[in-house]
């Protein structure tokens, strides 16, 4: 679910706050797995 709404979400940002975006996705992606 929450990878579904990050990218509904990504429509509704802009390109400068999608780098930031994936930076927080990335380190809640590396919390789950670890």
């Amino acid at each position: 679910s929450l990878r579904c709404s990050f990218k509904v979400n990504l429509n509704g940002y802009h390109p400068e706050a999608i780098s930031l975006l994936r930076r927080v996705y990335e380190c809640c992606t590396k919390l789950i797995a670890s």
